[in-house]
């Protein structure tokens, strides 16, 4: 399952989350959309590594979903919803469970 962070306070020991960031159309100013910052995955015992993204431009609900989704497939255990403007709270991100 995938943990959904509001406020990133990372612990010494803890593995990094993924970033989602919210943000707003630069051509329109009104619509919200939201990306997967550029992130290393490592795995085959941290041999390699696979960089993972979102693109630009998508609408904020379909990209947050897409997020979880690599989070979960990667086995990656927490989401940082990085919205410094509030544009995508809590209460309007899709109820399904997260990682599901």
């Amino acid at each position: 399952m995938v943990q959904i962070v509001e406020n990133l306070v990372a612990g010494p020991s803890e593995a990094p989350p993924f970033e989602f960031y919210v943000y707003r159309n630069p051509g329109d100013g009104e619509t919200v959309m939201g990306y997967l910052s550029s992130e290393g995955v490592a795995h085959n015992g941290g041999r390699q590594a696979t960089w993972k993204s979102a693109p630009f431009g998508v609408p904020v609900r379909d990209a947050y979903l897409q997020a979880l989704d690599l989070a979960r497939r990667h086995g990656v255990e927490r989401v940082w919803v990085n919205d410094p403007e509030g544009l995508f709270p809590a209460a309007s991100r899709p109820t399904r469970a997260a990682g599901h």
